[in-house]
């Protein structure tokens, strides 16, 4: 009986580590799509913010526009474009997922639990934008588009990955021991969440300047 219990309880650990190399795989090649997609909106965003009539294959009508989003205000956050953060978010979640694969130490092999997070918060921020386009902005953009359906993808997927996910808060708390059990490492991790916060305060201060400013009389500079 106790055999047949104990090969009960090996079947499903493989079961459920196939599972999360499944998932695994589809987030790599999910956040590989995403970069990809980013780039190209960055390179969108820099080159008409140069040239607002710059042409591009995604430029069609004024229904399907790639360049309308790029150019207006909600093409920015804290000051810095969309697609930056989205290479950074894609290069994360990516990161993550490796550590599940290279990693046998706990909590590194592990980190992949917080993308399922990051997932989540990707596709609420999609459907925000989303949202700008189609009743604000009133045009489509392609690339936009697919970067939404990427997002879509990674929630299935990171939640494969994530695996097993009866364990998951009791991860979490594994998580906190870990960080907490050495001063060196807690000391490390509250100067990156002062670093962090500082960062962002400096960038959402950064939004907030005059486009326009004069530095002589009858001349301006545009800082856009």
């Amino acid at each position: 009986m106790q055999a047949a219990v104990q090969q009960a309880m090996e079947t499903d650990h493989k079961e459920v580590s196939s599972r999360s190399r499944r998932g695994i795989f589809f987030i790599l090649l999910l956040s590989s799509a995403g970069l990809i997609i980013s780039a190209e909106l960055l390179h969108i965003h820099l080159a008409v913010g140069y040239d607002p009539s710059h042409s591009f294959g995604c430029r069609v009508d004024k229904a399907v526009d790639c360049a309308v989003p790029a150019l207006s205000e909600q093409a920015l956050f804290l000051g810095v474009p969309v697609p930056v953060w989205s290479i950074l978010t894609y290069v994360l979640v990516a990161a993550l997922a490796t550590l599940k694969l290279v990693s046998r130490r706990t909590p590194l092999k592990d980190a992949v639990d917080y993308v399922p997070l990051i997932a989540l918060w990707s596709v609420g921020y999609s459907a925000y934008l989303a949202y700008v386009s189609a009743f604000i902005l009133e045009t489509y953009c392609a690339w936009c588009t697919g970067l939404y359906f990427v997002n879509l993808g990674l929630v299935p997927a990171s939640f494969m990955g994530a695996s097993p996910l009866s364990g998951w808060f009791k991860r979490r708390v594994g998580d906190a021991r870990w960080l907490f059990s050495d001063p060196v490492r807690a000391g490390v991790a509250a100067f990156a969440a002062v670093l962090v916060a500082g960062g962002v305060a400096v960038l959402h201060a950064g939004a907030d300047r005059p486009v326009v400013v004069q530095v002589s009389e009858g001349k301006q500079i545009n800082l856009a």
